[in-house]
């Protein structure tokens, strides 16, 4: 009996743990798919492939100028997410505090802001 419990423990705490990983990081997710078909952003994506491993790695570089607007959804979406996150670096900004960086298990993401405010870059990373 007491065996049968532990198993159970154990698969629901695999499955909560699986579950965070993939649903950790849902709003930035989403923000970043609905940026490959916008006009006035610079988006590139590096794909690399382990087959001896079966692992994949997706980079995923954002870039973008003048669009405040752009950046609050990202800002937005980072604080959406970041209870789900294991690791948050912040920084001050032009007075404010923006995420730099988030970690969610195998995923991570960052933005980069230049001091006058009108170059953001943007990386999501999937492992």
């Amino acid at each position: 009996m007491k065996t049968k419990h532990f198993l159970l423990i154990a698969l629901l705490l695999i499955t909560g743990s699986v579950c965070s990983e993939i649903y950790g990081q849902t709003h930035i997710k989403a923000l970043v798919k609905k940026c490959e078909t916008m006009d006035n952003v610079e988006l590139s994506r590096v794909r690399d492939r382990d087959p001896a491993k079966n692992r994949q790695r997706t980079v995923t570089s954002i870039m973008f100028k003048n669009n405040e607007e752009l950046l609050d959804l990202f800002i937005e979406a980072a604080k959406k997410d970041e209870a789900d996150a294991t690791q948050i670096i912040e920084s001050k900004v032009n007075g404010k505090m923006v995420p730099s960086f988030y970690r969610f298990g195998n995923t991570s993401f960052s933005i980069s802001q230049k001091k006058d405010g009108n170059a953001v870059s943007i990386s999501f990373i999937e492992n």
